[in-house]
């Protein structure tokens, strides 16, 4: 029997704290490490690579690491396998926790969730809790699951110029979402459980895993999503994969006896970078540099009150805003993107300028 290669990738000293065991010792693989240090030209040589290879405002910040570890990956094998689909087959996100409490939200009264609903709107932005209340007001628990899962109401509502702001009502989301959502009659569970595998991992996880290996000339397979698997962990009953909120139960149980315990009872964690850290430090100048600009205000997608609000916010460590200032940054590199390549394109060759030679 051969040994496999892993690798690993943890950004700069302090994340060391929190990996899991090394491969190296607990399963006798070949395996590699990747340090990144805190480099500013490095990360924004790589975020802006990235706006390049993905071709569309793509915000995941986990794209950062998965690009770097393709990269070391690919120094040494062509081929490598991922554990994309485990969370969407057998129901591992934190959030599918989060929307099978959300079902007790279900017994609030309607005049209840009246007065929540008012009391929301009045709070200011900076108030604790508003986007929270709003939640608890709605009477739809697709709705709740949306706005609390995902870009809260107001937030929207404050940092969008009025014609970018999207409806917030059930039958939008149904209507819009049809291909990603189950017929009328599902639970909201059984919804969020299969809006995250028709969408998120198709739009969002694969597409980021395919863009940042094929960069490098890596292939990644999924076993995960072999097909006959995929159709098996789809009959298996939710309440076998989810229980008390935590997720890939029927993993644990068949693989228990062959990984560490403390694989299973440490706190989940994903592969994003720490985007927020960065924002406030050596990213600092750079996002301001784009979303302070006169020609990013200009394209008028944004309150540029609002939006000085929540980089103050974040800045003073009261919000974690860096989900949305991440993703204006990322829509910003890719309007410049697209303009550098609009106007490479108009510009006259030298041949067509009479600038050639015999």
């Amino acid at each position: 029997m051969t040994s496999g290669r892993s690798s690993s990738v943890a950004i700069w000293e302090t994340f060391r704290a929190h990996r899991a065991p090394n491969p190296r010792t607990e399963y006798g693989t070949e395996h590699y490490e990747l340090v990144v240090p805190e480099d500013p030209a490095l990360l924004v040589r790589v975020v802006e690579e990235l706006v390049g290879r993905f071709g569309e405002p793509f915000a995941d910040s986990s794209s950062i690491p998965t690009y770097l570890i393709s990269q070391l990956a690919a120094q040494h094998v062509k081929v490598v396998l991922s554990g994309d689909g485990g969370d969407e087959m057998f129901a591992g996100y934190e959030i599918f926790g989060e929307a099978q409490r959300m079902s007790a939200l279900d017994r609030i009264p309607l005049g209840v969730r009246r007065i929540l609903g008012f009391v929301s709107e009045a709070l200011p932005y900076s108030s604790y809790g508003k986007n929270y209340l709003r939640v608890l007001s709605r009477s739809s628990p697709l709705v709740r699951y949306f706005e609390h899962g995902f870009v809260p109401y107001f937030l929207r509502q404050g940092v969008l110029r009025p014609q970018w702001m999207l409806p917030a009502e059930e039958a939008y989301y149904t209507r819009t979402l049809c291909d990603f959502l189950l017929p009328n009659g599902a639970g909201l569970l059984q919804q969020a459980v299969y809006f995250a595998a028709t969408s998120s991992l198709v739009a969002d996880m694969l597409v980021k895993v395919d863009r940042a290996s094929m960069a490098h000339g890596l292939e990644v397979r999924s076993p995960f999503l072999d097909h006959e698997l995929a159709e098996l962990a789809a009959a298996i009953p939710l309440d076998w994969k989810l229980r008390d909120g935590k997720g890939k139960q029927i993993v644990f149980r068949a693989w228990g006896d062959r990984f560490p315990q403390e694989l299973f009872v440490r706190p989940k964690m994903g592969f994003a970078a720490p985007v927020s850290h960065w924002i406030r430090g050596i990213l600092r100048e750079f996002l301001l540099d784009h979303l302070s600009s006169s020609r990013f205000l200009r394209r008028d997608l944004v309150s540029p009150p609002f939006l000085r609000e929540l980089i103050r916010e974040h800045e003073a460590m009261r919000r974690d805003n860096s989900h949305w200032l991440w993703a204006l940054l990322v829509l910003e590199l890719w309007f410049e993107r697209l303009e550098q390549a609009r106007n490479a394109a108009q510009r006259p060759s030298a041949v067509e300028s009479g600038g050639g030679g015999r």
